[in-house]
């Protein structure tokens, strides 16, 4: 599969600092059998921890997928779900550790990953940023927005119509690092040539409609300039939020990359380097996910002995009184 692809990152507007944070990453900077790794993380927090937040997640994700990372072993394309899964799912413990400090209690981010491989995009997604695919002229959003408005519109309970302007619409029920775990969607599709491939902030899609976004993404045929284009329609429309962008196109499903048809120019990180004192959370944080598990069946464990406990003493305490009211004596045991 023949891939170019780009990305573009802005403050917008508003906001005086950029918590998102994007990478687009291509060969030779992937592992074998990837085409493209594309990833979108919007922060929260504030001061500083939604930019640490997002950082912290699409950095360790890269080295996931990267060259010397975990997936340069996997066997078959068929495990990059599962894949997928644990890699947020590890990304979600650095940032639910690093919260631990007061300079970054709360933060959290979003996170959505596009992974271009064996003719499929895997995708793996957390909160309110969105995966777009766009097939001759046509958009679909592939991933679920993670907010209480899109589950109440799911439900059926607010029109669709409704939820761009509701009140509530950025408030998230599940994001990356506000817990100790987290629940990653996953999913596979195949893709055809001439697909475009749209990963973005709720700063381009609070703003700049779908079908617009299919409007733009496919008349700019580099995706960099296209990204830069759809920035651009956020920042026209008020640019209420930092906004990102990243966009990629399959030229050709036979072919394989190569230097001569792959934008490595395209090639960027918006990784910026940490606070000195949030460096020790940056990396190597494989046994965290394991070491999270065991404290939870721990703590579970010890709640069900209490419930357990209390059972039996109130059990022992029904006993006696139904023992006195047997006797008639305040001491039904007997006189000691």
């Amino acid at each position: 599969m023949r891939v170019i692809a780009g990305g573009q990152t802005h403050v917008g507007q508003v906001r005086e600092g950029n918590e998102d944070r994007l990478a687009v990453v291509l060969p030779p900077h992937v592992a074998d059998g990837l085409n493209a790794v594309l990833i979108v993380a919007d922060g929260m927090g504030g001061h500083q921890a939604g930019e640490v937040a997002s950082s912290l997640v699409v950095e360790q994700l890269e080295e996931w997928f990267g060259v010397n990372g975990p997936v340069a072993g996997l066997r078959s394309l068929d495990d990059l779900p599962d894949v997928l899964n644990r890699a947020i799912r590890e990304a979600n413990a650095t940032v639910h550790n690093a919260a631990a400090s007061a300079r970054y209690k709360g933060m959290g981010t979003t996170v959505s990953v596009a992974v271009l491989a064996g003719a499929q995009l895997h995708l793996g997604h957390v909160g309110d940023s969105r995966v777009y695919l766009i097939r001759q002229g046509r958009i679909q959003q592939l991933s679920d927005d993670h907010s209480w408005v899109a589950e109440q519109v799911r439900n059926g309970v607010i029109r669709p119509e409704d939820a761009d302007d509701h009140e509530d619409r950025n408030v998230l029920t599940r994001a990356v690092g506000t817990r100790p775990r987290v629940k990653v969607d996953t999913e596979s599709f195949d893709l055809a040539t001439g697909d475009i491939v749209v990963l973005c902030s709720d700063g381009l899609h609070g703003v700049v409609g779908d079908d617009e976004i299919a409007s733009v993404a496919s008349t700019y045929p580099q995706p960099s300039v296209a990204a830069g284009q759809l920035v651009a329609r956020a920042n026209a429309a008020g640019g209420p939020d930092n906004v990102t962008v990243v966009v990629a196109r399959v030229l050709d499903l036979s072919a394989g990359n190569d230097s001569d048809t792959v934008n490595l120019d395209a090639y960027r990180r918006t990784t910026q380097s940490l606070p000195a004192d949030a460096g020790r959370w940056e990396r190597h944080h494989r046994d965290v996910a394991d070491t999270d598990t065991m404290r939870w069946t721990i703590e579970a464990t010890a709640k069900i002995l209490v419930v357990f406990a209390a059972f039996v003493g109130i059990g022992v305490i029904l006993g006696f009184i139904w023992l006195m009211i047997q006797t008639g004596s305040w001491w039904p045991l007997g006189a000691r």
